[in-house]
């Protein structure tokens, strides 16, 4: 249980630093770099990076380890965990095509419109699997923590969260791709 509560911990950390990150990369994206250096953005990607491997870790060991209703096809689990399951390992999957985006389309300003694409639709599925990982995950983490003790606060949590999520996946996918659009120049899509 030490685990699990410690996970929830790091995992709400996780939450508050993809948040600030994902800030600082639209003040970066909407000023054209002005306000936000390349290195503070590596120093902000870094203590995401690092909380995100070290609640992955956590998860895995829970998961394997710990974890004494471990079942390969999970039976009896709900739709919300395997949600949960599904978008953490698409999610690390995508963190890598996210990682350094910026950088190829900028370096390749003068490419083609599907390579365009094919990186403005893998930045909208990276924050598509951030955010659902969240509105699926926020509350079980306040429960575990003892936060949220009655069904009825924990929907209504979920409720606010799917809403802020969803918010902030539309603004963060429109806004990151009108922003690389105008950085390049107009180019691409």
């Amino acid at each position: 249980m030490i685990l699990k509560k410690m996970n929830a911990i790091i995992s709400l950390l996780l939450v508050t630093a993809c948040l600030a990150h994902v800030g600082a990369e639209l003040v970066f994206i909407l000023s054209k770099g002005k306000y936000m250096s390349h290195f503070g953005m590596g120093i902000m990607s870094d203590i995401v990076m690092g909380t995100a491997m070290t609640h992955v870790l956590i998860t895995v060991i829970i998961f394997f380890f710990h974890d004494s209703k471990l079942k390969i096809r999970y039976p009896g689990t709900n739709v919300r965990t395997l949600l949960q399951r599904i978008s953490g390992v698409l999610m690390l999957v995508f963190l890598f095509l996210h990682i350094g985006t910026g950088d190829r389309l900028a370096s390749q300003a003068d490419s083609g419109t599907g390579y365009y694409l094919l990186n403005y639709v893998s930045m909208a599925l990276f924050f598509a699997m951030v955010f659902l990982h969240i509105s699926v995950s926020f509350s079980n983490a306040l429960v575990t923590l003892g936060a949220v003790e009655s069904m009825e606060k924990k929907r209504t949590i979920d409720r606010i969260v799917w809403v802020i999520s969803g918010l902030f996946f539309l603004a963060s996918t429109v806004i990151v791709i009108y922003g690389y659009c105008t950085m390049i120049g107009g180019e691409g899509v």
